[in-house]
């Protein structure tokens, strides 16, 4: 059986929407890498400021402060753990977009190669005085 190509030559097609997609992987790597960074530096943060209280042992029912619950400095690190996971989430949503669209121009590509073939096939059955036209349009 032959190679089927584009009807148009070698070409590559939809040059623009490919420039898109590339852009959308882009953006959306950099997203992830800009998130994973900003975790891991919130993570780092907090690790380092946690405060161990050790019990005291001169009181057997002291009161004593929870570690971590009042860290100076906690609204940065949530503000920080949010953007991380926003730039993530974001980061991901580039991603699919960009693969969304190399898809969507790879199937239409394929459904191009396939009427061709279809066409070709039913140019085959015209020998047999069956002239009624193409059916598919590219």
């Amino acid at each position: 059986m032959a190679h089927f190509s584009s009807h148009r030559g070698s070409a590559r097609r939809y040059i623009g929407l490919r420039l898109i997609s590339l852009i959308f992987s882009v953006l959306g790597t950099l997203l992830l890498t800009l998130g994973s960074l900003l975790l891991a530096f919130c993570l780092y943060t907090l690790l380092s400021s946690w405060e161990v209280q050790l019990p005291r042992a001169e009181v057997p029912f002291a009161i004593r402060p929870l570690g971590g619950a009042a860290v100076p400095g906690s609204f940065g690190i949530a503000l920080s753990a949010v953007w991380s996971s926003g730039l993530l989430i974001g980061g991901l949503q580039f991603l699919a977009m960009g693969t969304a669209c190399r898809l969507l121009i790879r199937v239409e590509e394929n459904t191009r190669i396939s009427a061709q073939c279809l066409e070709q096939l039913r140019s085959g059955e015209e020998t047999f005085g069956q002239n009624v036209g193409s059916l598919f349009r590219s």
